[in-house]
């Protein structure tokens, strides 16, 4: 049993790892959008965030559910029904 909770706990961490690495790209996406605003057409550059806003959304939105489902598998493997 703490074989599996470790794993869980494991993959968990990975999880976390990732989004870290994800704020660490949000940063450097907002300030090369920074950079074009000040270079490029606003308009463009506007539309260029909202791109990059939608990827990371989505890949989050992705390494959250993995969390979610790891921490569901822990529960249910520590306190069994």
């Amino acid at each position: 049993m703490m074989d599996n909770l470790e794993a869980y706990l494991e993959r968990i961490a990975s999880s976390l790892e990732a989004i870290q690495a994800q704020n660490q790209d949000i940063v450097m996406s907002l300030e090369q959008i920074k950079t074009e605003l000040n270079w490029v057409d606003p308009l463009s550059a506007m539309w260029n965030l909202k791109s990059e806003i939608e990827d990371i959304k989505s890949s989050l939105d992705s390494d959250l559910s993995a969390i979610l489902v790891s921490l569901q598998e822990v529960q249910e493997n520590t306190f069994p029904q």
